[in-house]
């Protein structure tokens, strides 16, 4: 079954209502879903630049 536009667009907008749900950190503006996705973001970007900085250095 190939991916129609309204499937790709059901898909993003559901992933943008998991961001916006889900508990709230006290003291925070953002919901913890966000949190998940940013430190993930964090991880896989510090991973990446850790295997390949500069060997002379």
């Amino acid at each position: 079954m190939k991916p129609t536009k309204g499937y790709l667009r059901t898909k993003l907008a559901d992933g943008f209502d998991w961001l916006r749900r889900g508990p709230r950190t006290p003291g925070y503006p953002f919901t913890a879903n966000w949190q998940l996705l940013s430190n993930f973001i964090y991880v896989v970007q510090t991973t990446f630049h850790q295997w390949f900085r500069p060997k002379g250095k």
